[in-house]
């Protein structure tokens, strides 16, 4: 026989949400060196595969460029996924800032092409299977590359190897 937990103690979205969001502060906050102020995140994401860059702040606008965290990217995708709004997507890069104190302030792009990452048209299109967005909800850039026209970055590419030859 197996136990079943109550209606009531089942974590909502938003709930689950909520403590991911916490997972990923706090994976952050674990790289706020001492002295510093805050640390400032952005993460794009496209079917599983990350790009992201972290720096820490003092209060005078020092800036630091950290190397990566571990367990920031890995949370941040399961938010991303926790975030999943059937026929409205997921957000493709976010923007997290932890202060010293663990404030943390967010902020979601779910109709932007990412500016970090080099994401094929074969992970937009898997993506999009993972999470699909009704005709409403697809950005027209996505929607091209779904009929099959290259990314913003296979562009950057073609005319980066033209100036070559």
């Amino acid at each position: 026989m197996s136990e079943s937990t109550p209606a009531e103690e089942v974590p909502t979205g938003q709930e689950v949400q909520r403590a991911l969001l916490r997972e990923v502060g706090l994976a952050l906050h674990a790289s706020i060196a001492s002295g510093y102020d805050r640390i400032e995140a952005e993460i794009s994401i496209v079917k599983g595969t990350s790009s992201w860059q972290e720096g820490l702040y003092r209060e005078d606008g020092t800036y630091l460029s950290l190397g990566t965290s571990s367990a920031f990217p890995r949370r941040a995708g399961e938010l991303r996924r926790a975030m999943y709004r059937e026929g409205s997507g997921t957000w493709f890069t976010a923007w997290f800032t932890v202060t010293a104190a663990g404030k943390v302030r967010t902020r979601y792009d779910y109709d932007t092409e990412p500016r970090l990452g080099h994401f094929g048209a074969p992970e937009y299109r898997a993506d999009f299977e993972d999470f699909p967005r009704t005709p409403e909800h697809t950005p027209a850039w996505l929607a091209a590359i779904l009929a099959g026209a290259p990314t913003r970055h296979d562009l950057v590419g073609r005319e980066t190897r033209r100036k070559r030859r």
